[in-house]
């Protein structure tokens, strides 16, 4: 299998493995039952993540109006924090596509890949050797295993082998950005974002405790960071 070319496409995917007519666009119900039916084939769960990911959602940099805040109607942690699926499908859609940021391709990938029997995901944010202070650009991504035991990192609609494949060529970064990023780590968004957050208040406290500090570092102005994910 590859990657669907088009909407209709993946739905007749969906129709022939589900033995049943999906819709355009499909159902959470049905997205996640199809991803069950691709338990044991990491690539082509894979595949039909990014083929799903790109043809359903669009990065809100990609779309009409790129410098937007993406807000969540809020779960179990609260508005504008990104807990589940149902959150991403429920943003509004620009040319039939919803508009999402790295929070909400992340989400969606961990809860479409647990269905097809990935295991044991995390949250990760990068953060560039320049982030300073209370406002800083970060990108969300995640690290994965699947029932093969590869371990694969996906960020926004991509697959990548590696952490540093996920931040390359990213909007607002400069190359050592990417050379020298450092990563908060977390079962959920939030304990990844709180851990973004004290490596950049100990760089703000101590330049010298890192090395991957590249860039003049300014005083810690506020305990409440104003933290803005990219693409």
């Amino acid at each position: 299998m590859s990657v669907a070319s088009n909407r209709e496409e993946f739905v007749q995917r969906m129709t022939t493995a589900l033995e049943e007519e999906a819709s355009n666009p499909p159902t959470q119900d049905q997205v996640r039952r199809y991803f069950r039916t691709l338990r044991g084939r990491t690539q082509d769960a894979l595949e039909a993540y990014e083929g799903y990911a790109t043809l359903f959602f669009v990065h809100v940099g990609d779309s009409s109006n790129p410098g937007s805040n993406v807000v969540y109607p809020g779960g179990a942690g609260g508005r504008n924090t990104c807990d589940s699926l149902a959150e991403v499908l429920a943003r509004r859609s620009e040319g039939s596509r919803h508009v999402v940021d790295c929070r909400g391709f992340s989400v969606m990938a961990i809860e479409l890949l647990r269905e097809a029997g990935f295991s044991s995901p995390s949250y990760m944010i990068a953060v560039p050797p320049s982030a300073t202070g209370d406002s800083w650009q970060g990108h969300v991504f995640i690290r994965i295993n699947s029932s093969d035991g590869s371990q694969i990192y996906i960020g926004n609609n991509r697959i990548h082998a590696s952490a540093s494949g996920a931040v390359e060529h990213l909007a607002g970064w400069s190359p050592q950005d990417s050379t020298n990023v450092r990563y908060g780590f977390g079962d959920t968004y939030q304990e990844a974002l709180e851990d973004a957050i004290d490596i950049v208040d100990t760089r703000d406290d101590d330049p010298l405790s890192d090395p991957s500090a590249i860039a003049p570092l300014a005083p810690r102005r506020s305990p409440s960071p104003s933290v803005r994910m990219i693409e």
